[in-house]
This record gives C-alpha cells, structure tokens and sequence, in this order.
C-alpha cells in the first residue's frame, strides 16, 4: 500500500468531509445534491432567491401636489390614495375610462381616456388606476397591455 491509498474500510479526509455534509444535509431537510463542498455550503448559506417580477412601464406623476389614485378607472371611481409630484410608478395595466385633460410637451395640454393600473413598487401590490394624462411615460400612447 502507498501512502495516498487509504486502508480497505476507512474514509480518508474527503470522505469525512462528505459524511459531514451529508448529516449536515440531513438535518436541514435532505434531498441536497452536492456537487462538492464548496457548491453545498453556498447552497445552504445563500439560498437562491426567485427573479423579480417582469419589469412593468414606468412612469412619474405629473400632477402637483399630488394624484388621487381611483378603484375604477374613472372619475366617479373611490379615491382609495394620492401619489406625490415626481413618484415614480410601475404601470401593470391599461383601461379605457373617463377621458381626462393633462399637460404635453409645450404648452399643449392631452386629453385621453387611458388609465394606468399602477403600482410604487417594483414587487408591490398594485395601487389602484391614475390618469394617464398626468403620468409622464415619453410617449402618448398605451405603455401597457389592457386589464
């Protein structure tokens, strides 16, 4: 026997270090495929978290002090909150409601019946429904699908 060749029934130090993992894997709820000590520990200290969301439109609040934010995509809709000037919001989805007037490029004002289901964070609930009118998106058409 040489001196790298381990004695028939013994584990050497890899095998140790394997065994460990594995009770290690055991006590954490098994099922860990390891793919070396190094890949196993990663595993286990840093789990993989789930990709955000798709990215939705983005807009900002044109209307100063503030937005009401609708239930409905209407001006009759319950107000159920107001976004500041300048908050940026991640629109979800488009719906056709009352037409509302608000400031273009210039001193041109748009009247569209586009509303933007909206939400203020990127994995946030959604809001609720703000005219597009007052949201600025670069662009006076829909920048998202329909509800």
């Amino acid at each position: 026997m040489t001196e790298t060749q381990q004695p028939a029934g013994t584990l050497g130090e890899e095998g140790k270090r394997l065994s460990r993992l594995q009770r290690l894997a055991a006590k954490v709820g098994g099922g860990v495929v390891v793919l070396g000590a190094g890949a196993a520990l990663l595993a286990y200290f840093f789990p993989r978290t789930p990709p955000p969301p798709p990215a939705d439109h983005t807009g900002w609040v044109l209307m100063q002090p503030g937005l009401d934010v609708r239930q409905s995509a209407n001006l009759d809709g319950n107000i159920v909150g107001s976004l500041q000037y300048g908050t940026k919001v991640y629109i979800v989805c488009t719906k056709k409601g009352t037409p509302v007037t608000g400031p273009a490029s210039g001193a041109k004002t748009l009247t569209t019946a586009i509303w933007d289901y909206v939400r203020i964070e990127p994995s946030a609930r959604p809001v609720g429904f703000v005219p597009d009118a007052w949201i600025n998106t670069g662009t006076t058409t829909p920048q998202a699908a329909a509800c």
